[in-house]
């Protein structure tokens, strides 16, 4: 199942409440929980995991599984750098 999908089933929210919240709109909410390869899917910008994260009461990185720095408003340095130390405490 898709991860937008099951976060905001999670939060027993519908698509339409979710738009409302996030200011993402229905439409984009159903593309973005299409299947990758569907026709009508599409991929989450940076700008709308911004904005679906918090009316999911979860983090862009629990949405997105992506440290991408303009997704979640920091540094690229500061990004390497909790990414290094992720690594380093995975080896141990």
């Amino acid at each position: 199942m898709n991860k937008l999908k099951q976060l905001r089933e999670k939060a027993g929210l519908s698509q339409a409440r979710l738009a409302e919240l996030s200011h993402v709109s229905q439409p984009q909410i159903a593309r973005m929980e299409h299947p990758v390869g569907h026709k009508n899917h599409r991929n989450m910008s940076a700008e709308q995991a911004q904005r679906l994260a918090p009316a999911l009461k979860t983090t862009v990185f629990e949405l997105t599984g992506s440290l991408d720095a303009a997704a979640i408003g920091l540094p690229a340095r500061d990004i390497a750098w909790i990414a290094d130390m992720i690594e380093a405490r995975r080896k141990h």
